[in-house]
């Protein structure tokens, strides 16, 4: 007669003796006293109110409410990141009642916003040597790209009103800037705006 093999200790193998018994709670002694689901502690980390000082007054806001408007800060810095997250935030929690303007960000102007800051980034981070190299990958005209990236460049007023769809300004206005300085863009696109008026 045949005797049956050791069972053999190994990979996907516990000893015996250490598995846990059909039946019985692998922590019997249950969730150590006083300790909290990690949800219900970050649920408390983001409620919790924190003093911020605005136009010299002081209040306590959300914990949340103070890292959306840190972020909302650095995608009007041109942060790519920031940029790309806030866009994400916008189209899927904005319902157009809460912004003062009552105008919808024109979305067209975001996207071109966000792929300019990306172009640039792959120009600053050397993963293309050029503006020609870079406009072949995306398959545009090099001409077409430099007045793309032109969209990297406005001022932070500039593109806080893209953002709360306060922007009077066209695409094709905001990439023929020429001006570097933000406040003589705003006076580009002024005089740009009226001289369109007077031939109409």
């Amino acid at each position: 007669m045949a005797t049956k093999p050791a069972y053999a200790v190994g990979y996907g193998r516990p000893p015996k003796a250490t598995r846990f018994k059909k039946g019985e709670s692998g922590n019997p002694k249950g969730r150590p006293k006083g300790s909290r689901p990690v949800g219900a502690i970050l649920q408390e980390i983001l409620e919790q109110r924190i003093a911020v000082t605005e136009n010299g007054r002081t209040r306590r806001i959300p914990a949340l409410e103070v890292m959306l408007r840190c972020l909302a800060n650095d995608a009007m810095r041109n942060d790519v990141a920031a940029l790309k997250t806030i866009l994400t935030l916008v189209d899927r929690y904005h319902t157009g009642s809460t912004l003062t303007s009552h105008r919808e960000p024109d979305q067209k102007l975001l996207q071109a916003l966000v792929r300019a800051h990306a172009w640039l980034s792959e120009l600053a981070n050397d993963r293309c040597a050029s503006v020609e190299e870079l406009a072949s990958q995306a398959d545009i005209h090099p001409k077409v790209m430099r007045e793309a990236l032109k969209m990297a460049f406005l001022g932070p007023d500039i593109v806080t009103s893209i953002f709360t769809g306060e922007n009077m300004f066209g695409l094709a206005a905001l990439r023929n800037i020429s001006a570097v300085n933000w406040q003589s863009q705003r006076h580009e696109l002024h005089q740009g705006s009226l001289t369109r008026r007077a031939r109409h």
